[in-house]
């Protein structure tokens, strides 16, 4: 039997998108998943959603009262049962055969994690793809290569990775993940996913973003070059984003 694969949703007042994004997995060309989808503390009408529109037997949907996304994907986590286990925000959606391609793949090598190529649709509804042909553990020295929505990881030895309660808090699961792992790590060099940039996206907030990535680099790296240059690279990478 192929392999349980359990995929996290955080939501947050998502209505008008979680539709979309549930859709994305029910969808999947890969039928063993565990749909675990985390309230935190909606007002909106997403939960009425899910109820009307989403009654499979894998769907389980929990509510999660610390505000936050890493504590939404961390109760996920705790009631995650796979043995990969991957995320996907609530305004986001994934293709296909995300999830096969990427269990594929991770089985072929014998790896622990996985990353993809990814769309990403500005809020503009500018469409750019988003990837990179390798991922080595120094690819994380320049920036995330982890594009969250494509992300996943094995469970080894029912060692689950959580999130710590920090901005950028998945940049530094999975460096960590990458840091455990540097020998096991492959990349997909295909569009698995979609990820939506919405108006209020906390990743406009370049400051905030500076500050967090530096804080990782300095965990990881203390002042070191790796620290400096990787710091450099980002400052420049986030302002060339804003550009376009």
């Amino acid at each position: 039997m192929a392999p349980l694969v359990s995929i996290i949703v955080p939501f947050f007042n998502a209505e008008l998108t979680i539709e979309r994004c549930v859709n994305s997995i029910v969808r999947q060309t890969y039928n063993n998943i565990q749909i675990i989808l985390v309230d935190n503390n909606s007002s909106d009408s997403t939960r009425s959603i899910i109820t009307a529109h989403f009654n499979q037997d894998n769907i389980e949907v929990y509510h999660c009262p610390k505000q936050g996304v890493s504590f939404a994907r961390n109760l996920g986590i705790d009631h995650a049962r796979g043995e990969f286990i991957c995320f996907l925000d609530a305004d986001d959606e994934l293709l296909p055969s995300s999830i096969e391609n990427r269990v594929e793949i991770l089985e072929k090598n014998e790896a622990n994690l996985v990353a993809s190529d990814y769309i990403r649709v500005s809020k503009y509804g500018k469409t750019k793809p988003v990837g990179r042909i390798k991922m080595t553990l120094d690819s994380f020295t320049w920036g995330n290569p982890i594009g969250n929505l494509t992300g996943m990881y094995r469970v080894v030895q029912g060692d689950k990775y959580f999130q710590e309660n920090i901005h950028h808090e998945d940049y530094e699961m999975w460096f960590r993940i990458a840091r455990n792992n540097k020998n096991n790590i492959v990349y997909l060099p295909s569009v698995t996913a979609v990820y939506h940039v919405t108006p209020n996206s906390i990743s406009s907030n370049l400051m905030k973003n500076l500050k967090g990535h530096s804080a990782i680099l300095y965990k990881f790296y203390g002042f070191s070059p790796k620290f400096f240059l990787g710091l450099l690279s980002y400052s420049v990478s986030r302002l060339i984003r804003r550009l376009i």
